[in-house]
C-alpha cells in the first residue's frame, strides 16, 4: 500500500541516496542531481520532499522548496533554467511571502501509472494548506520541465507554461497566487 509523507527535520540527509536511485530510473544522466548539491539544499530546508513509499521502499518523490525572490524572478521573468546549480543560499525559509520552486519529480517505473504522481501532488497541496494555517502564504510557484513526462505532470498539477525553451531542452511553468488559492480552497 502506498503512503506519502513530507520530509521534516527528523528526516536523515541520507535520504538523498534513495532520491538518486529513483533519479537513475527516471532521468537521463545529464538531468540527474549531484549528491552534494541536493544534500546541501536539503540541509538548508528539510521540508522540501513529498516522499511516496510502498512499505519501506521509496517509490518516488516530489521536490519543492521556497526560494529567494531574486531567484524566483530570474526564473519567472527571464525564463532561465535553474536546477542542480541552485545553491543553499537560494533556498529560503517558509514565510508569510513565500516563492516556491518545484525542482523535480521522479517515480520508479513500477509506479508510473499516475497514482503515485497524484498522491505526491496532493501531499504537497495538503502541506501548503497546513502551512497557510501557520501563516505561510505561497505567492507564486515556478518549475522547469526537461522531459515530456515532466511537462504532463506540471500541466496536471495546474501550472501553466510561461517560457518555451524546447530548443534548449526545457520549459518553464508557473502558478500564481490567484490560481493557487483556487487549488488550495
Amino acid at each position: 500500500m502506498l503512503k506519502v509523507r513530507i520530509s521534516n527535520n527528523n528526516t536523515p540527509a541520507d535520504i538523498v541516496y534513495d532520491l538518486l536511485e529513483i533519479e537513475k530510473k527516471a532521468y537521463l544522466p545529464h538531468h540527474r542531481g549531484e549528491f552534494l548539491s541536493i544534500k546541501r539544499r536539503f540541509e538548508k530546508n528539510k521540508e522540501m520532499l513529498a516522499l511516496i513509499y510502498d512499505d519501506s521502499r521509496l517509490a518516488g518523490y516530489l521536490c519543492f522548496f521556497p526560494v529567494s525572490k531574486e531567484l524566483h524572478d530570474e526564473i519567472a521573468s527571464k525564463g532561465l533554467f535553474r536546477d542542480d546549480d541552485i545553491q543553499p543560499e537560494d533556498v529560503a525559509e517558509y514565510t508569510a511571502c513565500t516563492y516556491l520552486y518545484i525542482i523535480s519529480v521522479a517515480v520508479a517505473p513500477d509506479y508510473q501509472n499516475g497514482t503515485a504522481a497524484r498522491m505526491l501532488t496532493q501531499a504537497m497541496w495538503d502541506f501548503l494548506k497546513k502551512k497557510e494555517e501557520e501563516g505561510v502564504f505561497v505567492q507564486d510557484i515556478t518549475a522547469a520541465a526537461v522531459t515530456s513526462d515532466g511537462e504532463r505532470f506540471l500541466y496536471r498539477t495546474g501550472l501553466e507554461m510561461i517560457h518555451d525553451h524546447g530548443d534548449k531542452g526545457y520549459k518553464i511553468f508557473r502558478m500564481d497566487r490567484r490560481r493557487l488559492e483556487d487549488v488550495l480552497h
